[in-house]
Formats: structure tokens, sequence, C-alpha cells
């Protein structure tokens, strides 16, 4: 949303995907290179210590999140995860098919760019996620991650059967104590049986 970026101090909002290519790739030099240098529009460097650098190699990961073609693509170039949400009204990915079709999308950008596709995980942020009452979806069916536990369990595997490997929920209860208490039930009723 242009007013978090605004908040934050970021770029405008018309150049937060060139900002975004850039900072990833002004990160990777920090994290991988003795000496690094970047000379960009967004993030410039020179002359500089960064250290210590990730143990993980040869980069930490990136999880690229959007479900726009453009962070789709971005996702594929240089990410190694995409990361979308599965309830945006405008480009809805709450059904395996839309999001099995998406990160496909991805790793065919991964596959174009020289990159090897089996490298990027698959992931998704649920953030209806409720064990409890069924929320009315597109077309009026049931959305995604939502009814019964078993319910949630069912679609995490059919999300599974087209490349989800990491699934977040939006835990968020009216205070502290209500968001653990979301959490632990979520833990114990479906996360159990998901292994």
């Amino acid at each position: 949303m242009s007013e978090e970026i605004a908040l934050l101090g970021g770029p405008a909002f018309a150049d937060r995907a060139k900002a975004s290519d850039e900072y990833i790739k002004a990160f990777k030099e920090l994290w991988t290179v003795e000496k690094p240098v970047h000379r960009g529009s967004f993030a410039a460097f020179d002359n500089l210590l960064f250290a210590p650098k990730t143990k993980q190699l040869p980069h930490a990961p990136i999880w690229v999140g959007g479900e726009v073609a453009g962070a789709r693509k971005r996702a594929g170039r240089l990410g190694n995860g995409w990361y979308p949400v599965a309830a945006n009204p405008r480009i809805p990915l709450d059904t395996p098919q839309t999001y099995g079709d998406g990160l496909a999308e991805v790793r065919a950008e991964a596959e174009r760019a020289g990159r090897d596709p089996g490298q990027i995980a698959g992931a998704i942020l649920a953030i209806n996620c409720r064990i409890g009452a069924e929320q009315q979806g597109r077309d009026g069916v049931r959305l995604a991650f939502t009814g019964s536990a078993q319910a949630i369990v069912d679609d995490i595997g059919r999300f599974q059967e087209r490349g989800l490997q990491h699934c977040v929920i939006g835990g968020d209860g009216k205070d502290l104590q209500g968001t653990l208490d979301l959490l632990e039930h979520f833990a114990s009723e479906v996360m159990a049986k998901c292994v």
C-alpha cells in the first residue's frame, strides 16, 4: 500500500518494483562479496566492510511476496521463495488451481533466468485461516483455509499437491491471549494432522 511505503520513508509508490529489484541485488552484493560495491538509484555503497556474512550459502534466502505478474517474475528471477497472500481480492490465489498456476509462472520465470525452478520454495499467507464457521469465498463456495480443522487440513493437502511447502496463517486475536489461544488451537487441531 502506498501509505505503508510512505510511512516507512520508502521510494515513490510508482517505483516500488524497480526499488525492490535493486534492493535484492544490493543485499546479495553485501552478503556475498568481500568488498561490496553497488551504485544504483535506490541504494549506493562502496568502500565499506559488511560483516559478518551470512552462514547460509550463497546468501540468506529471499522470499518475494506479491500476487501480481511483476512480483511473480521477481520471485522467479531473484528469489528463493514466493510468498503471496491467498485472499487478495484483485488476484485471488484461494484455490489449489490458482495458487498452483501462479507458482508455475514463478518457476517458469526462474527457468527463463537460468535458475533451478525447483529451488523456489512455495509459500502462502492464508490470512483468513480460521477453525470454526466456514467463510464464504468467491462464487459462493467455502473460502479455503476456513471451516472445520479437517477441512483446513484437506485444503493444505490440496495446495501441497500444487507445490505449497509453507503455509502461514493469520493469527490475530482480540488481544495477546486470544492470539496465543488461536495459534495453540491451530497447532493442535491442524498442524498435528499435517505432519
